[in-house]
């Protein structure tokens, strides 16, 4: 389970890093466009929008993952292990506390802007529900390794493990 869920990890890291360069592209052409008198890209802003929302959730799963959300070092690394290991534990389960009614919530926002068709404004008549269902995939892959980190963690006894950890030894 946990290799299949670092393998999407993984893939959906890829997908941001594509999303982030595609994003790139789409503002300097904008930028030089204003400048040369080209013509613009039609529904520019709502493609960004979509791709940053794409840029964002799917690289969550991953952040957590390497533990490498914002985190209050200084004080952290001071406490023993054993504290460490019981803040981390509270984090997931607060984190997991917030992420399964988002992610609900985001599945019904998909399903629903799916089932009735919905589009954007704008020229190019884009529909919702391609971003949405980014923005549900990203949640769920978050919510799943919260619940790998919760087990894994519990499970384990010994030190907290992750990048900072690494480095430390």
């Amino acid at each position: 389970m946990t290799k299949v869920l670092g393998w999407l990890e993984n893939a959906l890291l890829q997908l941001a890093v594509v999303a982030m360069i595609v994003i790139t592209v789409i503002i300097c052409y904008g930028i030089a466009a204003r400048s040369f008198h080209w013509p613009g890209l039609p529904d520019d802003i709502l493609i960004v929008r979509q791709l940053m929302v794409a840029t964002i959730a799917a690289a969550l799963g991953y952040a957590s993952a390497e533990r490498a959300h914002i985190a209050i070092d200084i004080f952290y690394n001071a406490l023993p292990a054993g504290v460490r290991k019981a803040c981390n534990l509270l984090a997931w389960c607060i984190g997991l506390v917030a992420f399964v009614p988002l992610t609900v919530w985001a599945w019904d926002e998909f399903a629903s802007s799916f089932a009735r068709g919905d589009y954007m404004y704008g020229k190019l008549k884009l529909q919702e529900w391609p971003g949405e269902a980014m923005f549900f995939v990203g949640l769920l892959v978050m919510m799943l390794r919260l619940v790998a980190l919760v087990v894994h963690d519990a499970r384990h006894p010994g030190p907290v493990d992750g990048p900072l950890a690494r480095a430390e030894k």
